[in-house]
């Protein structure tokens, strides 16, 4: 793998430099909620839209946007489920990483 990696770095920079290597998520959420009377079923549909020039700045700068939570003793150290963050605590990593992107939809 690492031959490959040595391999195809030039061509990917080569690429880069003439198309750019801007990068971008979406993500599409279906809430179902049970409703109490019949048990009708509610939906509710969330998306969001991320757009960052380069995926090495915006995995660094995520990163970076944790440890500092964990430095300031808002989040143990290790391993951690965004389940597991409080809604401080994500709202902070998020604000962070919202200030390179080039796209930000988040509702």
């Amino acid at each position: 793998m690492q031959k490959f990696a040595v391999f195809s770095l030039p061509i990917v920079q080569l690429v880069d430099s003439l198309v750019g290597s801007t990068n971008a998520m979406r993500v599409d959420a279906v809430l179902e909620k049970e409703l109490e009377a019949g048990g009708e079923v509610e939906q509710r549909r969330v998306s969001s839209l991320v757009v960052h020039e380069s995926l090495s700045s915006c995995v660094g700068q995520a990163t970076a946007a944790f440890a500092i939570e964990v430095l300031k003793g808002r989040v143990q150290s290790g391993v951690q489920f965004p389940v597991e963050l409080s809604d401080d605590n994500v709202d902070s990593i998020l604000a962070r990483v919202k200030d390179g992107a080039l796209t930000w939809q988040v509702p």
